[in-house]
């Protein structure tokens, strides 16, 4: 999750994840929370479904979060 989720934020593309126990699972979360994004970081499987439904089917709200990953990565020592 290091550089894979590093290089989609940094793309702009939104990074969906659910944290898990150890340093690796955590890291695309720590990344969100950085960056301002903690809705990104959900608790569980059905949470992760629910939300990649939800901006899949709501192109606007995907193109603002899109728009906001770009502005926070630019504010962002991340």
């Amino acid at each position: 999750a290091h550089t894979t989720a590093s290089d989609a934020l940094w793309a702009g593309c939104p990074v969906l994840t659910t944290p898990g126990e150890t340093f690796a699972a955590r890291v695309a979360g720590s990344l969100n929370h950085h960056l301002g994004l903690d809705e990104m970081n959900v608790a569980d499987d059905a949470a992760f479904v629910a939300k990649a439904v939800a901006l899949a089917t709501d192109p606007a709200a995907l193109s603002a979060l899109r728009a906001r990953v770009a502005e926070r990565r630019r504010e962002s020592d991340v």
